[in-house]
């Protein structure tokens, strides 16, 4: 099963971290995993460069996609697809910091999720802890001024 994290981060820290995930994959990791003394200042740190998740907004967005589906199930801030001909199933759990997706068989129904946030919000950062990957779900343009 794969579970993938996903942070909606504050605009400036997405451009400035923009190529340098791997600083945020680290402190989202000792986020995750820190249980130490460190663990409620590393908590202020990563509730400072995300942005609360909008769920209301975020409901609306997945209902509107797959409202027609007949494996969209929705149950509070839980939202299940199933996609039996492709053997792919996804769930995605929306809490206050961060959603949670759980993903099994292809990558089409967790893919399905991420084209829904992605297009939500350009600042959404995709972690996978147990694979080490991460990434943003809109990769970022950097503006060039001449």
């Amino acid at each position: 099963m794969r579970t993938f994290y996903v942070f909606l981060m504050q605009e400036e820290v997405a451009m400035h971290y923009f190529r340098r995930e791997s600083f945020l994959y680290d402190l989202f990791r000792a986020y995750k995993t820190n249980q130490s003394n460190e663990h409620e200042y590393i908590q202020k740190q990563v509730k400072y460069i995300t942005r609360p998740i909008p769920f209301k907004a975020i409901k609306t967005a997945l209902e509107q996609t797959f409202s027609e589906k007949v494996h969209f199930h929705s149950s509070h801030n839980k939202y299940s697809l199933l996609l039996p001909n492709k053997k792919s199933r996804a769930t995605l759990l929306a809490k206050e910091q961060a959603i949670i997706i759980k993903a099994d068989g292809s990558i089409d129904a967790d893919t399905a999720f991420f084209e829904v946030l992605r297009k939500f919000d350009k600042y959404f950062l995709a972690i996978d802890f147990n694979a080490e990957q991460y990434g943003w779900l809109r990769p970022i343009k950097k503006r060039n001024f001449v």
